[in-house]
């Protein structure tokens, strides 16, 4: 529900009204959906912005845009 012209590496929970914590864990949801895998709850409470969600589908090897 954020607008693709406005998600970028400064992008964060704590700077998008839309982004709460009921958002939060249907876009963890729908990652995990989408590249069928599993986030610990540890990864879950820590990716909070868009460079941090990144940076951990990076380390687990999966690969967007």
């Amino acid at each position: 529900k954020i607008n693709i012209t406005k998600v970028n590496d400064s992008l964060s929970m704590n700077n998008n009204e839309k982004w709460d914590s009921f958002n939060h864990l249907k876009l963890i949801l729908a990652i995990e959906g989408k590249f069928q895998i599993s986030f610990d709850d540890e990864v879950v409470t820590q990716v909070i912005s868009y460079k941090l969600l990144k940076l951990h589908l990076k380390k687990m090897k999966i690969t967007f845009i």
